[in-house]
């Protein structure tokens, strides 16, 4: 094949005329990410191309699994970042996808450096379709179409967006607080449609389209007296379109330090997990692995799928591997519910209905219930299975507990709910935070330092009217929900 000419483009346009003479012309079938330099993967996932050696390793899998392949699978999703196995868990949900429509949307909100990134580009490398919308194009008008005249020719172009690119597949947002007009994404997130009506121009768009998007709280930290669509500067007609809202906080931990710096180690002196990357694809089960369905209901779902140094027994899946097993079971596998699923969808649904009736006016509606049938599909399609068991339901609903329970924490550490909204505001505790960490700030900003000691604290706090039991137990707590940080013996600093 070669091109005989090409025009000059026209100043302004995006378009050129190419002619080309061809003596014949192939459909290819591939896989791989073959523009992974433009941050796009456009392979259709029914058209994914399946070898025999595909087809034995994936059946490998299968045959060696234990009862816990889910956690050997979100182990094998962005191994070089430690921790977070229900966020990982969550993002591999909307990857997988549910049956009949089931496009599940995940947001994650975090202070920076909490790993956002690091788990988006691990998401944009294992989904079989997926559309980057770089940071600096994040707005509605690189997401959704638009029609315009050419310059050169005069005819309406119509330019796809990132969102009806990634039809059937997944688009990925960086900085999505940063989209501007965020209100009109919500049709296409809400009824997954894009419609157009311009220049005599009246049609409907299909985009069944999965979003999975990052987002940093205004101001750089994440104000835990504040809503979340206060962090966020976006509507909860917006937010309530992600099935899954995931919080990641920077807040010290020693459990969590201690693993991290002995995950750090292992993997510099390799030993864990890339010596394992390129190794047989057996499973050898844990002697926990035949306990699985005992520990579930006993043992919660964040300890289950942690994996210590110490651990031996999970060889973690390589990407090329991971990558033509979610196609083939986006592809071959639609499990449907089970009696036993059904019935543990509607007790959660239930019971989530009255324990969560959240302060900021966004109730439990029958979109919660829509999410918890698409993400339990999505679960036992995990493990390619044609069946929702109960076991699945019961993973999805911690999943869906640990999202609405840290979304709605207070700086307390107690749920908003409008039970006990009335009881924190006649309490006052939460007023008096406000106008402590205010009258903290005014000062600071006076001395031209926020750096206090115990007694100029005790000073403020008492000088603004603020109640308290117990002041040293009142800093531990400002210091334990990181409004103020250590800084020495009787020395703190505003965290601002």
């Amino acid at each position: 094949m070669k091109i005989l000419l090409v025009n000059e483009k026209t100043k302004g346009s995006m378009m050129h005329n190419l002619y080309i003479d061809a003596n014949n012309i192939k459909k290819i079938l591939i896989f791989e990410n073959f523009s992974r330099d433009c941050h796009e993967n456009l392979t259709n996932p029914e058209d994914t191309y399946f070898s025999l050696t595909d087809f034995y390793k994936i059946k490998r899998i299968i045959d060696f699994q234990s009862d816990d392949l889910f956690k050997r699978i979100i182990n094998s999703f962005c191994p070089n970042v430690y921790g977070h196995e229900i966020v990982k868990a969550g993002i591999l949900l909307a990857v997988f996808g549910g049956i009949n429509n089931g496009v599940i949307n995940v947001l994650i909100v975090g202070d920076p450096g909490t790993d956002k990134t690091e788990l988006l580009d691990a998401a944009s490398k294992i989904a079989p379709h997926t559309v980057f919308t770089p940071i600096a194009q994040a707005n509605s008008s690189s997401l959704m179409p638009l029609l315009h005249y050419d310059k050169r020719s005069g005819d309406l172009i119509l330019e796809a967006g990132s969102f009806i690119m990634s039809n059937t597949g997944i688009c990925r947002i960086d900085d999505f607080e940063k989209i501007n007009q965020p209100n009109a994404l919500a049709e296409a997130i809400s009824r997954q449609t894009i419609s157009i009506c311009k220049a005599g121009v009246t049609c409907s768009l299909t985009a069944r389209t999965s979003i999975i998007a990052s987002a940093n709280p205004i101001g750089g930290h994440y104000n835990k007296t504040k809503l979340l669509s206060e962090n966020l500067k976006i509507g909860n007609d917006l937010l309530s379109n992600f099935d899954l809202i995931f919080l990641l906080l920077d807040i010290p931990d020693e459990e969590m330090d201690h693993y991290l710096s002995e995950r750090v180690m292992t993997v510099h002196s390799g030993v864990y997990p890339e010596d394992k990357l390129d190794k047989s694809q057996r499973y050898v089960p844990s002697t926990s692995d035949t306990n699985r369905n005992h520990l579930i209901g006993i043992m919660p779902l964040s300890k289950r799928l942690k994996v210590s140094t110490e651990d031996k027994n999970i060889n973690v899946l390589p990407i090329s591997l991971l990558q033509k097993y979610i196609a083939y079971a986006r592809k071959y596998v639609h499990p449907r519910l089970s009696q036993e699923a059904r019935k543990m969808i509607k007790i959660f649904f239930g019971n989530m209905g009255h324990k969560y009736q959240f302060v900021d006016g966004t109730p439990i509606t029958i979109r919660q219930l829509e999410t918890m049938i698409r993400l339990s599909q999505a679960r036992a399609r995990m493990e390619l299975r044609d069946v929702v068991i109960s076991e699945d339901v019961e993973d999805v609903a911690e999943i869906m507990e640990f999202c609405l329970f840290r979304i709605q924490k207070d700086e307390f550490g107690n749920i908003r709910t409008k039970a006990k909204a009335k009881t924190v505001v006649r309490s006052g505790k939460q007023a008096d935070v406000k106008r402590f960490l205010s009258e903290l700030q005014r000062f600071g900003n006076v001395k031209g330092s926020h750096v206090f000691n115990i007694q100029e604290m005790q000073q403020i706090a008492t000088d603004s009217n603020v109640r308290y039991d117990n002041f040293q137990s009142f800093i531990d707590l400002l210091n334990d929900q990181s409004l103020i940080l250590k800084k020495g013996p009787g020395t703190f600093q505003l965290r601002l």
